[in-house]
């Protein structure tokens, strides 16, 4: 498109893979923001279906397609093609609305070096919900709350600051979060009330994808790049931020629990009493809905044996070994193999898996 001298550069970048159904979508979305002097640059992961053959039918993109390790990957190789004075980032099954870029642009203009919009999200179930971001960086920190950015098309900023800090290549399901962190450190993004775009969960995005698993995505591990942006606050709010997370964390579990025990409930009705084997969060859960079932709650972790949960002294495994044939349902995921050989070894029971019913 013709350079405008009076008007910054833009520069759009498009990270896509087997996107046949919407890529066209985001792409329109680009060319109807009527703005002379933009380029839309599309990185593509060798997609298999019709993507590539859409691609070809638009003379104006910078595109290639080609192997990557990822998102991440894929958006980084975007940025070293880019050479807009302003970047954003636009998933294929997203889109902008129309006359965003001019708003944009005339802040950057007066100064600005990131801008945040509103945004709209698009649920799985055809709901719309409006997203508003916010500006404060200690509010992009605690993430559990979404009040950062959750979209590429909410954010537009100057290029310089990529040119410091790019997206973490390791990190496939959170990187953008990570590096929101880095751009709230750098500058304290101005905000207009536009609605910027559509944030179109579909089935089989990435979001949609890890939010079917909250227990593994809402975890310690998933966020653990937060550590080192913490240091710049003082030890007593590092602290009220490890437990509110930590919190946050719990309750997601327990979620993911209640209503996989709600599937148990069936089998649970027909048996008289239960014994639980594991003291974790998961136990918690189990106690809200079935404390009257529970004969013995037990653990081989012997730090724990004493404690109570409710009405239950959690007590060792060799406790089972008066217990003629019981049902026994067992909390921790991951360790079916090991357990059942552990228990056989003890007492003959019928073992339930709760991680059977939590899928």
């Amino acid at each position: 498109m013709s350079k405008d001298v009076n008007r910054p550069k833009i520069s759009v970048i498009t990270p896509v893979l087997d996107s046949e159904k919407y890529i066209e979508r985001a792409i329109q979305s680009v060319l109807s923001q009527e703005y002379s002097d933009l380029e839309h640059i599309v990185i593509d992961g060798l997609s298999s279906d019709r993507t590539v053959e859409i691609l070809k039918q638009y003379s104006h993109l910078l595109w290639i397609s080609e192997k990557d390790s990822g998102q991440s990957q894929a958006m980084n190789k975007g940025f070293d093609l880019a050479t807009g004075d302003i970047i954003v980032y636009l998933n294929a099954d997203d889109y902008f609305n129309p006359g965003i870029f001019q708003q944009v642009a005339d802040r950057f203009t007066a100064g600005a070096r990131m801008i945040l919009g509103r945004l709209s999200v698009m649920t799985r179930d055809g709901g719309i919900r409006i997203h508003d971001p916010s500006p404060e960086y200690r509010d992009v920190l605690r993430h559990w709350k979404s009040l950062f950015p959750i979209n590429p098309v909410q954010y537009f900023y100057a290029r310089e600051l990529q040119e410091k800090y790019r997206f973490n290549e390791t990190n496939h399901l959170t990187m953008d979060h990570e590096f929101l962190l880095y751009l709230y450190q750098q500058v304290r993004p101005e905000k207009i009330p536009a609605i910027f775009g559509v944030f179109d969960m579909v089935e089989g995005s990435k979001t949609a994808e890890g939010l079917k698993d909250p227990v593994s995505y809402w975890s310690h591990n998933t966020f653990a790049y937060i550590d080192p942006f913490l240091e710049a606050l003082e030890s007593k709010e590092v602290m009220a931020f490890k437990d509110e997370q930590c919190d946050f964390f719990r309750t997601q579990h327990k979620k993911k629990t209640f209503f996989g025990l709600i599937r148990l409930k069936k089998e649970l009705e027909a048996i008289e009493t239960v014994v639980v084997y594991g003291a974790g969060t998961q136990c918690e859960a189990i106690h809200e809905l079935f404390s009257n079932k529970i004969e013995l709650v037990v653990d081989r972790d012997s730090s724990l044996q004493g404690k109570r949960i409710d009405d239950h002294h959690i007590q060792p495994l060799s406790a089972l070994e008066r217990l003629e044939r019981p049902t026994i349902l067992v909390t921790p995921f991951g360790y079916k193999d090991e357990i059942t050989k552990s228990l056989s070894s003890i007492i003959e029971a019928k073992l339930l898996f709760l991680e059977d019913y939590v899928q």
